[in-house]
């Protein structure tokens, strides 16, 4: 919708120059609604961890997705992720430092368990 809307005000302003007849927009109507997420109980998240799956490659999904929750990481940069960014900090933990695909920040995870 960002892509659209940005878009969109270009189309606008080549109408208000006179660059395009008329609004290409004008019966396309976007909208925006917020979704009321719930979130996902630790005890929930338990019985994800503890399900028993019907073949390896949905165990792997569900690995994935459970670290996707305990790191707080994307799919998208957890797929990324390579072994040289998970290191040894100076506190003797391990270190997740990993650029973020969406936003591309640097992000250090830790694991405090």
């Amino acid at each position: 919708m960002k892509y659209l809307a940005n878009f969109k005000k270009i189309v606008l302003s080549c109408e208000k120059r006179g660059w395009l007849l008329k609004d290409s927009f004008e019966s396309f109507k976007m909208g925006k609604h917020e979704v009321d997420r719930e979130v996902l109980t630790e005890a929930a998240l338990n019985k994800v961890v503890v399900k028993k799956m019907p073949t390896s490659r949905l165990d792997q999904v569900r690995d994935i997705f459970v670290f996707c929750c305990y790191t707080g990481l994307s799919y998208a940069d957890v797929h990324k992720l390579k072994r040289r960014e998970v290191i040894v900090g100076t506190d003797n933990s391990r270190w997740i430092t990993i650029k973020r695909q969406k936003t591309d920040t640097a992000s250090c995870v830790h694991n405090s368990s």
